[in-house]
Parts: C-alpha cells; sequence; structure tokens
C-alpha cells in the first residue's frame, strides 16, 4: 500500500511495453547519488537533449529539478497530481493554536487569583492552625496539577475525536497524522500539564 504521507496517491499502476507509444505529460523522478549537485544535472541537461530532439526545441527547454519532500509543503504548480499542503496553513493554524492557548492559560491565572481571593480566609486560618508556607504552596501546586490531568485527558479526547473531520476539512485523508499522536502526546501533554501546573501557583507566589 501507498504511504498515506505520499505526495499523490494511485489505484493502479500499468506499464509501457514501448515507450514510444506514450504521448503527453509525464513525470520522472531521479534518484541521485549522495553527493551528486542537482545543479551539475541542470547544466547539463541541455547537451544531452541535443542528443534526441533538434537543438532549437531543446533551447525551449527550462528544465527544473525539486526534491520530493519539498513538494508537500512548498509546491503550488500547474499540472500538481494532487492538491498540496501550505506553510502559510500551518503557520495560521500555528498561531491562532498559540493565542488560544494564551488566552485560555491568563484566564485560568485569573481565575486561580480570584480562587486565592475567595479563600483567602481559609488560608489564613490554616496558616495560624500551624500550616506553613510551603504546605499551603504545595496544596495549590497539587490542585492545579490535578486540573492539568483532566484538561490534558480532555484534550486527547476532543483531539482524537475532531482529527479526521479536520482532516476532512483540509481536503486530506481521513487517517493523516493518526501515526503522529503518540509522539505529539508524549511531547505536548507533559508539557501542557507542567504549564498549567505552575500557572496555578503563580498568583501564590
Amino acid at each position: 500500500d501507498l504511504p498515506l504521507n505520499s505526495h499523490f496517491h494511485f489505484e493502479a499502476l500499468a506499464p509501457f511495453d514501448n515507450p514510444d507509444e506514450f504521448s503527453g505529460w509525464a513525470y520522472y523522478y531521479l534518484l541521485l547519488e549522495p553527493k551528486k549537485n542537482p545543479d551539475d544535472i541542470i547544466n547539463d541537461f541541455r547537451s544531452f537533449a541535443v542528443n534526441y530532439i533538434n537543438e532549437e526545441e531543446s533551447n525551449k527547454l527550462t528544465p527544473h529539478l525539486q526534491k520530493i519532500t519539498d513538494i508537500h509543503l512548498f509546491s503550488q504548480k500547474a499540472r500538481e497530481l494532487e492538491r498540496n499542503g501550505s506553510m502559510q496553513n500551518i503557520y495560521l493554524f500555528a498561531a491562532l493554536a498559540l493565542f488560544v492557548f494564551f488566552v485560555a492559560l491568563f484566564n485560568f491565572i485569573n481565575l486561580q487569583y480570584s480562587g486565592l481571593i475567595r479563600n483567602y480566609r481559609s488560608l489564613q486560618v490554616m496558616k495560624y492552625t500551624g500550616a506553613k508556607s510551603k504546605n499551603l504552596f504545595f496544596y495549590q501546586f497539587m490542585e492545579s496539577f490535578i486540573h492539568g490531568i483532566i484538561s490534558a485527558f480532555v484534550a486527547i479526547i476532543i483531539f482524537e475525536s475532531l482529527l479526521p473531520s479536520f482532516n476532512n476539512l483540509m481536503g486530506k485523508s481521513s487517517e493523516a497524522a493518526i501515526s503522529l499522536i503518540t509522539s505529539t502526546i508524549a511531547f505536548t501533554i507533559p508539557a501542557l500539564i507542567i504549564i498549567i501546573s505552575l500557572a496555578g501557583v503563580y498568583p501564590y507566589l
């Protein structure tokens, strides 16, 4: 099966017994040697083409090589095999996600500060009864830590539920990026829990 992250997909392959029977557009893929410079191929292409077509036609050719890894996000050429992605969309959604994250973080800190004011008397009573500042700090940290864990699990459920619909909206396969879920969660969820925990105790510092 073709990988989901391939820049084009097909249902069948059929070879040509005689390449001369083919007419029309074609896409060629070259596997270069590790130290081969693509510019050398472009520079030698015209002398190569003269051996197969007349010089006038070869002068009209404008050869161009493109890295296969650049096709999906950086290529918007005519006659693309499939609709490609865009780095601008990635930057846009990343900026939007960061904006929403900081707004939510700011609101969470405000809620914690409101809770501090609301629980001020009870905190003072705990101090008078012998509770030390580090004990109160640890109590608030654990409360925020639990909030972070709950928020992280809710985020995972929402993310996995909406990912197929988001892929369909973006014109991608419904299974696209599913293989990245584990690595994404392994990095973002601990970071999210730590950030929420620290933000929760910030008003108490």
